[in-house]
């Protein structure tokens, strides 16, 4: 049972990074084609919601309706990853309660505002928790070189939930991004969003790997082999926290 749920695991594991990837290597190629096609006209963002989703009304009542046909309207960016296109998409999960129309678009971008915001400050919470957890993991193996079983027991039991509470942390971090709206403009350009999700494959890998070192090693009765998978357990946990600093950095200055 243990090998059947670490595989698929693994399996989870490699269709993320895969499909990360994809993203992230699409969003590249598509950079690169700007830079090399690009109009020598720069673009301006728009100021306000006037200038890119005129009201119902005037749809309604303006008399030069016909010359800006409903169907001119972009709604939705050139470009959508794999997730936003599943969900938020033309056809994609979400349209059966959200239509794709100016006023859905509206409420959805609000929506999008409010979980990116909500996804920094969470992500910052991980880190914290995060930075907690690997202190305690670091204070647990020394524990268990000097031979201190009985702080071990406590430090272990710290440690482990501290844990659970970052992972979950985590994932309703990562959650917030995944399943936000799309934009309404993406500009094919690398900058640091883009370095802050291709940071995201490898912290996410991190993260999953770290649970599974840490049943392996609690159900193994060969001592050798749980030193060695206390010493990787470490080795990614320093890994996971310091790309997801890093992460949080490129977002933050």
């Amino acid at each position: 049972m243990s090998m059947l749920w670490l595989n698929r695991c693994v399996s989870g594991i490699v269709l993320f990074c895969a499909f990360s990837c994809a993203d992230v290597h699409a969003q590249f190629k598509r950079n690169l084609t700007t830079q090399i096609f690009a109009p020598s006209s720069s673009f301006q963002m728009p100021s306000t919601w006037a200038e890119v989703l005129p009201s119902s009304d005037s749809y309604l009542h303006d008399s030069t309706r016909a010359e800006t046909p409903m169907r001119a309207l972009k709604l939705l960016p050139d470009h959508l990853t794999i997730f936003e296109s599943v969900l938020w998409g033309s056809t994609g999960v979400f349209r059966g309660f959200s239509p794709l129309t100016p006023e859905a678009r509206r409420r959805e971008l609000d929506f999008r505002r409010t979980m990116l915001s909500t996804h920094q400050v969470l992500g910052f919470a991980t880190l914290a928790l995060m930075t907690a957890s690997v202190v305690f993991g670091q204070i647990l193996l020394n524990d268990y070189e000097a031979l201190r079983f009985e702080e071990a027991l406590r430090n272990r039991q710290t440690h482990r939930t501290l844990s659970i509470i970052t992972f979950g942390t985590y994932m309703s971090t990562a959650a917030m991004s995944t399943f936000a709206p799309p934009p309404l403009i993406r500009r094919d350009e690398w900058n640091t969003v883009s370095t802050h999700k291709l940071l995201a494959i490898f912290h996410f890998s991190g993260m999953v790997a770290q649970p599974i070192l840490a049943i392996m090693a609690s159900n193994s009765r060969d001592l050798e082999q749980i030193r060695t998978l206390r010493r990787a357990h470490q080795i990614v946990g320093y890994f996971t926290l310091a790309v997801l600093a890093a992460a949080m950095l490129t977002l933050t200055f």
